[in-house]
């Protein structure tokens, strides 16, 4: 069968089953739609960052290999995260400060940003350390 996308002749193993067409098939090869479905989130991720962030997924990228694709506070590996390393910005000038892990993002927030209550936080950890 010939794929609509790639137009290269493949057998039927290479394609997903689809019982509403005529052939039994689906119409473009198995790596054509999984080259389509990785475009198309890598677009709608575009359109998230460039208005939440205005930045684009090429500025995003630079920001994941320069953090050597850590979050940028507790260094957890991105594949080593259930969801991916989050934009984190100030919420005053709106400025971006680099990526973090969920936790280390709502840790943050929950914290309102405020510096004096995360030493506060360090002091208390320390104190009670065992």
């Amino acid at each position: 069968m010939i794929c609509n996308k790639c137009l290269k002749d493949k057998p039927l193993e290479d394609y997903y089953k689809n019982k509403l067409n005529s052939t039994g098939y689906l119409y473009s090869c198995i790596l054509c739609i999984k080259e389509y479905q990785l475009s198309r989130k890598r677009e709608n991720k575009n359109l998230y960052l460039k208005a939440n962030y205005n930045i684009d997924i090429e500025i995003f990228e630079k920001m994941l290999k320069d953090q050597n694709y850590k979050c940028a506070i507790c260094k957890k590996l991105q594949n080593d995260l259930k969801s991916p390393l989050c934009v984190d910005h100030c919420h005053i000038n709106g400025n971006i400060r680099g990526l973090l892990c969920t936790n280390c993002n709502h840790a943050l927030g929950k914290f309102n940003d405020n510096i004096d209550i995360l030493l506060e936080a360090i002091k208390y950890l320390k104190i009670n350390e065992k």
